[in-house]
């Protein structure tokens, strides 16, 4: 269910203006310019990497199988590209499952990196303090991570910590911390760790348990993971130990790329547009969309100093009118002397307004 929710949950808020690519590269984490647009303009952030291990033939297979369940339509706005609509079905199908789907635990944009080093932190320290308390030395980790390991061996070299008081601190915080899940899901992710002559269950075993598919299983471990690190942070005085776990992790996705930052390095020693093409040897293009994933990110980007105020207003009337985030459509109800520059920058703002989730769920 977690995943028809997550596919059905993209379709509806992209609403036909983007292909089923987008949702892919959305989905896998894509650190491209129009994915990390793509994922502010239509409120996509939390789905942001949630799924970085889905392999195209089966994200087609499930695109296919919510085609053959009526579901989701194709739409014919542009014939060559696969872009999708919600039915009448589909949406009746959110309406009653989006609530159970579990997908609201998704939290990609803040934790997609973090969730990962906090789950092999998480399970390696509990598969070593129970193995070491019960003097067994010689197992065999089940994460395969040379920082994980150098930080779970300091800990446990450590005298400030004593394993069975961090055992005893780790089950009562888990315990408190699985009250945010079900029932189901809590045991799913015991049913995960391993401890003392106990391996936890493999993903396809899970999978059976459960009677779920193995890319479910994957994607609810890791929606609970983004979760769990969410309630521990905004939490931390009910879970000391688990906030430690976390402390030194990084909470913010770094998605600048390296160039679009070497790019923003020379704005801010005061360089213009032609001068960083020149000195970069880049193409105009690719500093203008250096210059757009800079004002996603940035808050206090001076965009007036690229595009006025006058032809902001222009711009934000266009969306208004078209209700739509197309370029094709914005520059067809627009001075024809605006660029696609100028309304990529404007889009860049719809990130910090109300505008871009009021038309998109009714």
């Amino acid at each position: 269910m977690i995943l028809e929710a997550l596919l059905l949950t993209c379709i509806k808020r992209l609403n036909g203006e983007r292909s089923s690519s987008a949702i892919f590269h959305i989905l896998k984490g894509k650190r491209s310019i129009q994915t990390i647009q793509d994922i502010h303009m239509y409120r996509l952030t939390e789905f942001y990497s949630s799924a970085k291990n889905i392999r195209k033939a089966d994200f087609n297979k499930e695109m296919q199988k919510l085609l053959r369940q009526n579901l989701i339509k194709k739409t014919d706005v542009e014939p060559k590209i696969a872009t999708y609509l919600l039915t009448e079905l589909g949406n009746e199908w959110l309406g009653k499952n989006i609530g159970s789907s579990s997908i609201h635990y998704f939290n990609g944009l803040t934790y997609a990196n973090t969730s990962l080093k906090f789950y092999s932190r998480l399970v390696l320290l509990i598969q070593t303090f129970t193995n070491t308390t019960l003097n067994n030395y010689s197992f065999l980790p089940i994460v395969n991570d040379p920082e994980t390991e150098r930080w779970v061996k300091k800990i446990y070299s450590s005298s400030v910590y004593q394993p069975r008081e961090i055992l005893n601190q780790l089950y009562e915080e888990l315990k408190k911390l699985f009250l945010y899940f079900t029932d189901e899901e809590a045991h799913l992710f015991i049913d995960r760790l391993t401890g003392f002559d106990q391996y936890g269950l493999s993903l396809d075993q899970l999978a059976n348990k459960y009677g779920k598919s193995y890319l479910e299983v994957q994607l609810l471990i890791t929606a609970m993971t983004q979760n769990m690190l969410q309630v521990v942070i905004t939490n931390k005085k009910r879970f000391p130990f688990l906030t430690f776990i976390a402390a030194d992790l990084q909470t913010e996705n770094t998605l600048l790329t390296n160039s679009a930052l070497i790019t923003n390095r020379l704005l801010q020693k005061g360089h213009d547009i032609p001068a960083i093409a020149q000195i970069r040897k880049l193409k105009y293009n690719t500093i203008y969309d250096h210059i757009v994933e800079i004002a996603i990110h940035d808050r206090t980007f001076p965009i007036e100093k690229y595009v006025n105020k006058e032809t902001q207003q222009s711009i934000m009337q266009a969306i208004q009118q078209t209700k739509s985030y197309m370029l094709k459509d914005i520059k067809e109800n627009i001075n024809h002397e605006v660029s696609y520059f100028e309304i990529r920058l404007v889009l860049s703002l719809i990130k910090n307004t109300t505008h871009s989730g009021d038309k998109r769920d009714k």
